[in-house]
């Protein structure tokens, strides 16, 4: 007997917006998979896979969320019901480190069974991408076919802000999606690249193609080729069945590659002959296939500097970096920070049933003065905490949590030296106030745990030297 909860704000006359989320560990309300019931308004949570049949569910929900953590006992039932349930749906599986290394859910994800899946914890940008993805094929497959071939209507820009640099990012996407070449957007982390390659397709030829995004930092470097470039049955074991790599299935339209230089140099070897030619070759295959992909990529450190360090091939980098283009980060677009903050208000009203609120005068100058080192992630983040926390109606600046001393004016140096200086001392700040907890300190500066790392790499920065007694910071000037 299974029990399924009823997601509060569900339209149950619009089954093509429902989310199946599934449970096995029936875990508390911290859990992974509550997470995503939380996140997504209109969804069900399971305990068990739902009895009813199959092509029943198929018709009710667009796709399925399962959490397969270690908490999960993956029986032979169990697995038999997956099976069943992803051959009728697309699956995505939620799993993490310690479950990895197990039997059953190894052969899940190199035998192709599930559609996608997210190591904990839950990158929630990415998981909403990826659900919503599968939310408007779910609607284009179900469409008439004269429908699906009807033009589509313009598409509405997601990119906001009125500052110079943004006049000049959207001049170069209008560019750069009249042809198919390759795309290398730079930036800090929470910039918005990806919604800039989402822009880019959607202006391009290809607009009623598929757009694929990948984080190249959450896919395991053991199933990097299977993932890319897909396998044949037999190529390894437990590979019981041919499964297409992401090249594959996004053929006909883009390819978004974020986090690039996360991938090993092996894999950019692979890359590399697929930009040359647009041919892959599967897992265990002795031909090669032809793929028509237009590919973005994004890397939030320096690829050249990569290079320099031969983490990064160079012919790699000359051959993705042909029209190349730079995110400013938020603290350099000129009142665009207000601008986005009353947008997420808006968001946070419509999407999370908040009550309605405004910025005190007093908030927006904190909001202006502060430098953003998550940029417009962690400036999301910022509101959406502010919204949550206040019920008078009125956000003010100790309900954004930035203290007046963010307001100083620095002293005069370069913009690259104070930058750097900032982030270090806000990074060591983050470290400290939360003992060393890499999860808590990330979601307060509004960046992934991977992202987090990165940063404290590139800062020569170590965590538990932090924690126990590493060299101070001066608060006060430099944050």
């Amino acid at each position: 007997m299974h029990e399924v909860r009823k997601g509060a704000a569900c339209d149950r006359g619009d089954r093509s917006k429902r989310l199946l989320i599934i449970d096995p560990a029936r875990e508390d309300a911290s859990g992974a998979a509550h997470q995503v019931h939380r996140l997504m308004p209109l969804s069900d949570i399971a305990y068990t896979i739902p009895d009813k049949p199959i092509s029943k569910l198929h018709h009710t929900y667009f796709c399925a969320v399962i959490s397969l953590t270690a908490h999960v006992h993956i029986s032979d039932r169990l697995y038999q019901q997956l099976l069943r349930l992803a051959r009728a749906m697309r699956v995505i599986a939620l799993i993490d480190k310690s479950s990895q290394g197990r039997n059953r859910v190894c052969r899940l994800l190199h035998d192709g069974v599930l559609y996608d899946f997210h190591t904990l914890p839950i990158d929630h940008e990415r998981l909403c991408f990826t659900i919503g993805h599968l939310r408007g094929i779910f609607e284009h497959e179900a469409r008439p076919k004269d429908i699906r071939r009807a033009p589509s209507a313009p598409y509405q820009a997601l990119l906001l802000g009125k500052c110079p640099a943004m006049d000049a990012i959207r001049k170069q996407i209008s560019q750069y999606a009249k042809t198919d070449l390759p795309v290398l957007i730079a930036g800090e982390s929470g910039t918005g690249k990806e919604l800039v390659a989402r822009d880019i397709h959607q202006h391009s030829s290809r607009t009623d193609q598929v757009f694929l995004a990948i984080n190249c930092a959450t896919i395991p470097p053991q199933l990097a080729a299977s993932e890319l470039f897909g396998h044949e049955k037999g190529a390894f074991t437990n590979a019981i069945s041919a499964r297409p790599g992401r090249f594959e299935q996004a053929s006909g339209g883009t390819l978004f590659l974020d986090e690039i230089a996360d991938l090993s140099l092996d894999i950019q070897s692979q890359l590399l002959r697929v930009l040359e030619d647009g041919r892959i070759y599967r897992l265990g295959a002795h031909q090669p296939r032809q793929t028509n992909v237009r590919i973005i990529v994004a890397s939030n450190i320096n690829l050249e500097e990569a290079v320099r360090k031969k983490h990064f091939r160079l012919d790699l980098f000359h051959r993705l970096n042909v029209l190349p283009l730079m995110m400013p980060p938020l603290r350099e677009r000129e009142g665009d920070a207000i601008l986005l903050a009353k947008y997420f208000i808006a968001l946070a009203i419509q999407n999370h049933g908040l009550k309605p609120a405004s910025l005190t005068e007093e908030a927006e100058r904190a909001i202006l003065a502060y430098s953003w080192p998550g940029n417009v992630r962690q400036l999301q983040n910022c509101i959406q905490r502010a919204m949550a926390l206040n019920s008078s109606g009125k956000i003010d600046r100790r309900h954004l949590g930035l203290s007046r001393d963010k307001a100083t004016a620095p002293s005069v140096q370069t913009l690259a030296r104070a930058r750097a200086e900032a982030e270090s001392a806000l990074l060591s700040k983050a470290i400290r106030t939360f003992d060393g907890n890499i999860s808590r300190a990330a979601t307060e500066l509004g960046v992934s745990r991977v992202g987090l790392y990165r940063l404290l790499k590139r800062h020569d920065l170590d965590h538990k030297q932090l924690v126990n007694g590493g060299k101070d910071h001066d608060w006060d000037t430099q944050v």
